[in-house]
């Protein structure tokens, strides 16, 4: 499954499944790599991973759909 993080809250990461909308809120100890609004998360069997390349192909997506610079 794949996961965009909405918003980070102290150590509360809020996820919002790509698929489905489905949200749920994960401790930020609980994802392996550096977080941030708008990352990528992949679970895989019981744990959540960040995945940069991922982010980045959605975000040119996004640019190219939008025709303007995300950050």
């Amino acid at each position: 499954m794949k996961y965009a993080v909405d918003k980070i809250e102290d150590d509360l990461v809020v996820c919002e499944e790509l698929t489905t909308g489905e949200k749920i809120t994960l401790n930020k100890n609980e994802i392996k790599g550096d977080v941030h609004e708008g990352t990528i998360i992949i679970k895989s069997d019981s744990s959540y991973e960040v995945n940069n390349q991922e982010e980045e192909n959605r975000r040119k997506l996004l640019q190219k759909i939008f025709n303007k610079k995300t950050h």
